[in-house]
């Protein structure tokens, strides 16, 4: 599409590569409706060249003959000013994909080379834990006394939102992930009285469980809708700066981790994961 006149305007020239340029939008632009952040960010790159390529079309074509020195101006002044529209448009294209870029990137390594700052960065497509450990509590988890307590606790009031949490916490303790995470979902979909606290740490051991799948995508935005809800969750900013960390986003890792506020305390050692923690400790 790179076309330059030479020293003398030629109308047929003009007339193919504008209908090239609107043809080739029209395509991106139907690209963008496909709703996949991938395509999106390409198309958005690719409007942001044909635009600025397209300016720069008009910026170097001649000028007519047989103008006065006030129409030559008049005409340069109307180059100058649509030349500066297909600019804008091309800079808004490019701002819209970095935007979409930056929610998508990490853990999206094909896209990862549309920002400078990450096109060096690591090409690790390995999930941050590999082979979780399965284990599943039947009946014999009622002989255990803090489990059968807290479904004493449920058989009076199953609608207690602070017993359910234990429960989750309980089955992540005790290495039954999927059990934790059904819990965890219940509470969140469920009609309970849920104060922003409760959802985040919900959210946390969500996040956690998905971590120890290896499901890396769902971890994150689980873990980021529980510091969404309560900045102080300390697990929740741990393991997810652990993640960004482990995919090479050692700025989003640092920034995450530099924001965490609150103490470190039981729940916290329970859902943290030693090689999120170990990348700040020099481990990793």
């Amino acid at each position: 599409m790179n076309m330059r006149m030479g020293s003398q305007i030629d109308n047929k020239m003009m007339e193919t590569k504008t209908s090239l340029h609107e043809t080739l939008q029209q395509d991106l632009l139907k690209t963008l409706k496909l709703k996949s952040p991938r395509w999106s960010i390409l198309s958005c790159y690719r409007l942001h060249e044909i635009n600025t390529e397209y300016a720069t079309f008009l910026e170097t074509a001649p000028m007519p003959e047989g103008f006065s020195s006030q129409e030559i101006n008049e005409y340069k002044q109307i180059i100058r000013e649509t030349a500066l529209e297909y600019k804008n448009e091309a800079l808004q294209y490019l701002k819209t994909g970095e935007k979409l870029a930056k929610k998508v990137r990490p853990f999206d390594r094909q896209v990862s080379t549309y920002d400078a700052n990450t096109a060096s960065a690591s090409g690790r497509n390995i999930s941050f834990i590999q082979g979780p450990k399965q284990k599943q509590l039947g009946l014999e988890g009622l002989k255990d006394p803090e489990l059968r307590a807290i479904y004493d606790e449920l058989f009076k009031n199953p609608s207690n939102s602070d017993t359910l949490l234990a429960l989750a916490k309980a089955y992540q303790a005790r290495g039954d992930k999927g059990q934790a995470m059904v819990v965890a979902k219940n509470l969140l979909g469920g009609d309970f009285k849920l104060g922003s606290k409760r959802r985040s740490q919900a959210y946390s051991i969500m996040g956690s469980v998905y971590m120890d799948y290896g499901d890396d995508r769902r971890a994150r935005d689980s873990l980021q809708k529980a510091l969404e809800l309560d900045k102080s969750n300390y697990s929740s900013s741990v393991n997810l700066a652990g993640l960004y960390w482990h995919y090479g986003y050692s700025d989003f890792a640092n920034g995450v981790y530099s924001d965490r506020i609150g103490l470190k305390n039981e729940d916290a050692k329970l859902l943290i994961h030693a090689r999120a923690e170990g990348f700040f400790n020099g481990q990793n």
